[in-house]
C-alpha cells in the first residue's frame, strides 16, 4: 500500500513538472542547406511586444552560427529603426513571424513564445519551413525560452 501511495505521489509530481513546460513544433517542407550563406531578416512582429521580430532574428542567427551554418544579418537596427541591407551575395534567406512573445499573466508569469520561420532560395522558392511554440516555468526568461525553441526546431 505504501509503495502504491508513493508511486501515485511521484506520478502526480512528475506530471506537474512536465505540464509546466511544453513545446509544440511542426516541421515540414525540406531541410536547411548546410552550405552557403543564409541571410537572416527581422521577423514580422504580430505580438504586442515591441521589437520582438528583431529579437527573434538575433537569436535565430546565433543558433544557426552555433550549429555551423554561415549566417549574416540582412538588416541594421539602431535601437529604434530597422533598415534592410541590400545583400547580393547569398544562397538563401531566413524570414519569419513572431506570433507570441510574452510573459503570461498570472502568479508565475510563465514565458510563452510562438514563431514561424522559413528559408527561401534566391528565386524565392521555399526550401524549408517550421512553426513552433514553447512555454516554460516562471523562473525562465523569455529569451531563453525562445532560444531553446529555435534550437529545437533548427
Amino acid at each position: 500500500m505504501r509503495n502504491l501511495v508513493l508511486f501515485a505521489l511521484m506520478s502526480i509530481l512528475s506530471f506537474s513538472f512536465i505540464s509546466c513546460s511544453s513545446v509544440q513544433e511542426n516541421i515540414h517542407n525540406g531541410q536547411i542547406p548546410k552550405k552557403g550563406i543564409i541571410v537572416v531578416y527581422p521577423f514580422e512582429n504580430f505580438s504586442q511586444t515591441p521589437y520582438a521580430g528583431v529579437k527573434a532574428a538575433s537569436l535565430v542567427k546565433g543558433v544557426l552560427l552555433s550549429k555551423g551554418f554561415k549566417a549574416v544579418d540582412g538588416y541594421t537596427f539602431d535601437g529604434e529603426n530597422i533598415k534592410l541591407k541590400d545583400i547580393k551575395d547569398f544562397d538563401c534567406k531566413l524570414i519569419g513571424k513572431v506570433i507570441e512573445w510574452r510573459y503570461k499573466t498570472g502568479i508565475d508569469g510563465e514565458p510563452a513564445v510562438s514563431i514561424y520561420m522559413e528559408i527561401r532560395d534566391k528565386n524565392n522558392h521555399l526550401i524549408w519551413s517550421t512553426a513552433g511554440s514553447k512555454s516554460q516555468w516562471g523562473h525562465k526568461s523569455l529569451s531563453l525560452t525562445a532560444q531553446e525553441l529555435m534550437d529545437d526546431v533548427l
